[in-house]
């Protein structure tokens, strides 16, 4: 979080809105996560049908909060370049290296709250 709040300070509003961004879709990436394995553990008694149904649901819902968290960092990426500071982000191309991402970041931030 520390690159974070330094990036930040050099930064204009419409970056420091993207950056915000980028640390919300964090963690709707990892609330949707959550909410697919849910489902997916069956700790809800639903017929064969509903469960289909919400499976389906929650994972699409899920590859499109990953598909938004991956262009959120990728847009805060190259604030970094516009900046000459380091990436926030340096993993791989992966989807699961960027969800790994996420959790980090969340983890961060709970981790540090006030």
């Amino acid at each position: 979080m520390n690159r974070i709040k330094e990036l930040v300070e050099l930064c204009n509003s419409a970056e420091r809105f993207r950056i915000s961004m980028m640390l919300n879709n964090a963690a709707d990436y990892v609330r949707s996560v959550v909410a697919m394995e849910v489902v997916a553990a069956r700790v809800v008694d639903l017929d064969p049908e509903d469960f289909r149904e919400e499976r389906e649901s929650t994972d699409r819902n899920r590859s499109h909060t990953h598909d938004t968290f991956i262009s959120s960092v990728d847009a805060v990426n190259k604030i970094c370049d516009a900046h000459g500071v380091p990436r926030i982000y340096t993993g791989g191309t992966e989807r699961r290296a960027y969800g790994d991402f996420a959790m980090e970041l969340v983890a961060d931030i709970f981790a540090n709250r006030h």
